[in-house]
């Protein structure tokens, strides 16, 4: 995964580790220290003891980034009886 969180980095979006098969951020003030930083991004994603690499999943930070960019997600899901692709 950070192999991957370093490609997407590349590409453009500022990137973050959630928790593992999590949606929820693995770390504080995401917001903030999402990065487009290929050392940063295997810093947050190494063990500081061991390490290896975590299995963290990937965040992406949305919203308007400084130079004038916007980046909107729309996350669809099919739970509770309800289809979420019909309701969209």
């Amino acid at each position: 995964m950070m192999q991957t969180a370093i490609k997407l980095a590349a590409a453009g979006f500022f990137v973050f580790p959630l928790g593992i098969g999590e949606k929820t951020p693995a770390i504080d003030e995401w917001q903030i220290v999402a990065t487009r930083n290929p050392a940063q991004i295997e810093h947050m994603w190494r063990c500081p003891v061991m390490g290896c690499a975590h299995g963290f999943n990937i965040g992406i930070r949305c919203g308007k980034f400084g130079d004038g960019r916007h980046l909107t997600v729309i996350d669809v899901d099919n739970k509770n009886g309800k289809c979420g692709v019909d309701t969209l």
